[in-house]
């Protein structure tokens, strides 16, 4: 199957919107409007990723790390397939072992 630019273009649209919508305006009641009702979820991923840990507060405790409002950053990636305009499958992956060395949970052995 190929793809055309304006289809692309319109993918791109959905992913970053989705992104926008549920996770940096912190609203996850509309990952709805941009999931299949059988979305499959992958772990993996690679990016740029910042918050502050106050993420832990709305996990409850995070890695064992309570919130403390410290700001946080590290990399990931999110593979998305969409299918009729919506999100059908998702490769994600963080980089958990920054995320845990900032919020002070963990020391590489590099960095002890």
């Amino acid at each position: 199957m190929t793809i055309t630019t304006e289809q692309l273009e319109a993918n791109k649209k959905i992913a970053r919107d989705y992104i926008d919508q549920v996770f940096n305006q912190h609203n996850p009641g509309k990952a709805a409007d941009f999931v299949t009702s059988d979305v499959v979820w992958h772990g993996n991923s690679l990016g740029d990723v910042a918050g502050s840990e106050n993420l832990a507060g709305l996990l409850g405790s995070f890695i064992g790390a309570p919130a403390d409002g410290k700001p946080v950053r590290w990399n990931a990636i999110d593979i998305y397939r969409i299918t009729d305009g919506k999100i059908s499958e998702e490769w994600a992956a963080d980089d958990v072992a920054t995320i845990m060395t900032q919020v002070g949970v963990f020391t590489p052995p590099w960095a002890a």
